[in-house]
């Protein structure tokens, strides 16, 4: 669990989202497709800050 930190949660919340909300309709599907995106950016930025961190401390 330390490798999954609130930002990577935060952003596989907005994947969900994303995901339920352009299967059920919930909002605009260019909005879901967006925030689908953007938490995709935010899961890849959690990755690589993590590396780059880890790979800084040692």
């Amino acid at each position: 669990m330390k490798e999954i930190d609130s930002l990577m949660l935060y952003g596989i919340a907005m994947i969900l989202f994303a995901l339920f909300s352009h299967q059920h309709d919930v909002m605009f599907r260019d909005w879901s497709e967006i925030l689908g995106w953007i938490g995709f950016a935010v899961c890849t930025a959690s990755l690589i800050g993590n590396f780059i961190h880890r790979n800084s401390v040692t």
